[in-house]
């Protein structure tokens, strides 16, 4: 990873590259259009709070890609090293919760979900019941050998 200590107005000039308009914020993140391509936002979490939500994200994202209920969340295309800055697919706003989600999603409020075409995703998964649901029904499983 390169790190250039870069002068003010040049940093100015790189947010502008970047940075779109604001499209949001949460307890722990900022959430802004990304400049270069708007069908992407950029999740930047601005507080000290150790809630590591983009990191979570990026977890549920992974651990998720590919099962059936992959179709339930906007996908996650980049994560920083540190985790501070995601980058997400962008969703549309809806006006209606949905009649049925994934049992694991929690914070089910309009603001955390919207439309990538015809599907209602969640944008924001960061909280979610893995931790407590997860573990049930998970038993002892036999060590591969090599």
């Amino acid at each position: 990873m390169t790190s250039v200590k870069l002068p003010e107005t040049v940093q100015h000039e790189f947010n502008d590259l970047l940075l779109g308009d604001k499209l949001g914020s949460g307890c722990y993140r900022d959430v802004y259009e990304l400049a270069i391509n708007p069908r992407l936002v950029m999740k930047i979490e601005i507080r000290d709070s150790r809630q590591f939500c983009n990191v979570c994200e990026w977890e549920v994202w992974n651990e998720l890609r590919g099962t059936e209920w992959e179709k339930f969340l906007a996908p996650c295309r980049w994560i920083s090293h540190s985790g501070s800055v995601l980058i997400q697919e962008r969703t549309e706003p809806i006006t209606k919760l949905p009649t049925q989600l994934p049992s694991f999603m929690t914070d089910i409020k309009l603001s955390n979900l919207g439309k990538i075409g015809r599907r209602v995703v969640a944008h924001d998964y960061a909280f979610h019941k893995f931790f407590t649901r997860g573990l049930k029904g998970v038993k002892m499983a036999p060590v591969p050998r090599d």
